[in-house]
C-alpha cells in the first residue's frame, strides 16, 4: 500500500514538474528572436545617401574651383561630368552639372543632374559663401553591389571657412562645409522617402593624405547633433545623431575609419549603435589599415545584440 502511494505521489511530482517547465519555455523570451534584417538594410540606406552627399560636396567644391588649378578630382572637374550649361537671371548665376559614368575612384556609377546656383558677386571662396543645389534624378550606383539609391530635392550649401579643398594642406589647414537640405530618397524596391540634412565636413591632412571629418548640427523635438532625420523604408520616424566625429580617408576611396553614429526609432524602440574602423576579422583597424566592416550594436523591444557588416 505505501509502495502503491509512493508511486502516484512520484507520478504527481513528475506531472507537475512537466507543467511548470513547459510554461516555463513557453514564457522565456528568448524565444522571441527579432529580425535583423530591416536593421541592417536601415543601416545600409544611411550610408548610401550619406556617400551620395559627400560626392556631390566634393564635387560642387571641384567644380568651382577647377579655374584656379586644373588635374584630378582634387583639383579640378570631377570625373564624367560635364557643365551643360550657364545662365544668369537677376542676381543669380545657374550651372547644371551632368552626370554621366564612375567617379574618379571608379566605385559609384553616376547619372543625373545638379542644378546649382550662387549669387553675382559672390566668390565661392570667400568665407560663408554659399549655393543653393538642387539634386534632378541623381541616381548612384555601387558598383561592387549593383545597389542603386535615386536622390532628388534641394540643399543648401556654404563654405564656413573659405577656400577650397586642393588648397588643403599648402595654403589653409581645413576647408570647413556645411550642408542643411530636404531630399526624397528613392531605393532600389522602389520606396521613396523624406530626409532631413544637417552635416558638417571638415577637411584636414596633405593632398596625398586628406580626410574629412562629419559632424551632425541639426535638431529635431528633443533630438540633437542630428545628421539626419525623417522615415526610413518601413515608414517609421527615425533620427540619426554622432556622437563621435565620422572619419573617411582619401587613401581608403572615402570609406569611414572611425566614429560612431546613433540611429533612433522610436515607433519600435529601436536605438541602433554604429561604430565604424572594422577589418574582415570584426576587428578594430589598425595604423593605415583600410575599414572593410562596421559594428551594429542594437536594441529593440528589450533585446539585444551585435552584428558586423561590410561596408555598402
Amino acid at each position: 500500500m505505501k509502495t502503491s502511494n509512493l508511486i502516484k505521489l512520484s507520478a504527481m511530482i513528475m506531472a507537475m514538474v512537466a507543467v511548470t517547465v513547459a510554461g516555463c519555455k513557453k514564457d522565456d523570451p528568448k524565444d522571441d528572436t527579432v529580425d535583423t534584417t530591416s536593421l541592417q538594410q536601415f543601416a545600409t540606406d544611411q550610408e548610401n545617401v550619406e556617400t551620395s552627399m559627400d560626392e556631390a560636396t566634393r564635387d560642387i567644391d571641384a567644380v568651382f574651383s577647377a579655374g584656379l588649378k586644373s588635374s584630378d578630382f582634387n583639383h579640378g572637374m570631377p570625373c564624367n561630368v560635364t557643365i551643360d550649361s550657364a545662365a544668369v537671371a537677376n542676381d543669380s548665376l545657374t550651372i547644371y552639372l551632368v552626370y554621366d559614368g564612375a567617379n574618379c575612384k571608379g566605385n559609384l556609377n553616376r547619372t543625373g543632374r545638379l542644378e546649382v546656383k550662387r549669387r553675382i558677386g559672390e566668390r565661392w571662396g570667400e568665407p560663408l559663401s554659399s549655393v543653393s543645389v538642387k539634386f534632378i534624378d541623381l541616381t548612384l550606383t555601387r558598383v561592387s553591389t549593383g545597389k542603386s539609391i535615386t536622390l532628388n530635392g534641394s540643399k543648401l550649401f556654404r563654405n564656413i571657412k573659405g577656400g577650397f579643398v586642393f588648397r588643403v594642406g599648402t595654403l589653409q589647414d581645413s576647408a570647413v562645409f556645411e550642408t542643411t537640405a530636404t531630399l526624397q530618397a528613392t531605393f532600389d524596391n522602389g520606396s521613396v522617402r523624406n530626409w532631413n540634412v544637417a552635416r558638417r565636413t571638415t577637411f584636414t591632412g596633405t593632398q596625398d593624405a586628406l580626410q574629412l571629418a562629419i559632424e551632425g548640427f541639426g535638431s529635431s523635438g528633443t533630438y540633437s547633433n542630428l545628421v539626419m532625420w525623417g522615415t526610413n523604408r518601413e515608414s517609421n520616424e527615425f533620427y540619426t545623431s554622432i556622437t563621435t566625429p565620422e572619419v573617411h580617408k582619401d587613401a581608403c576611396t572615402w570609406d569611414p575609419s572611425s566614429g560612431v553614429k546613433v540611429h533612433t526609432i522610436p515607433a519600435t524602440s529601436t536605438v541602433l549603435t554604429i561604430t565604424f574602423g572594422y577589418n574582415d576579422n570584426n576587428e578594430p583597424i589598425t595604423g593605415d589599415e583600410c575599414p572593410t566592416r562596421y559594428k551594429i550594436d542594437w536594441t529593440k523591444n528589450g533585446q539585444s545584440g551585435t552584428i558586423y557588416q561590410p561596408l555598402p
